[in-house]
């Protein structure tokens, strides 16, 4: 009986934790062939990994609940490393973090953010 009430305590955790976590796709490309397949826009976040505004963006922003809810729920996102990740030119930013909204389909840029955003900023952003 310890067992499996042990078992249940740990699916249910997972789930808890699972639902409070962004889920990225892989690569720019995944993005775009999963937001075709999902008819939804991607969000792509750019940023470095020496960037302080990125560091303090992923550790408030992206830590938020309803930030988090709203982009699993309505976008794929896809964060690349300008320095590391292979993305369209055309999305290289000018400074980061920046974070664009993307067509799926026609990969046109909806919309452009340049810097750290609060979560209330964000949240009120992408749901434009």
């Amino acid at each position: 009986m310890k067992k499996v009430f042990s078992i249940f305590i740990l699916l249910t955790l997972t789930t808890i934790l699972n639902a409070s976590m962004l889920k990225y796709a892989s690569s720019y490309e995944e993005a775009i062939a999963l937001g075709k397949k999902e008819n939804k826009n991607i969000l792509l976040y750019t940023y470095s990994e020496y960037c302080p505004w990125c560091t303090k963006m992923q550790k408030t922003t992206f830590k938020n609940e309803k930030v988090i809810n709203y982009i699993n729920k309505n976008y794929i996102l896809a964060k690349v490393d300008i320095n590391n990740d292979t993305f369209p030119l055309r999305f290289k930013p000018n400074g980061v973090p920046t974070t664009y909204i993307i067509n799926s389909i026609t990969e046109n840029k909806l919309i452009s953010m340049r810097g750290y955003k609060s979560p209330k900023s964000f949240y009120n952003r992408i749901k434009e």
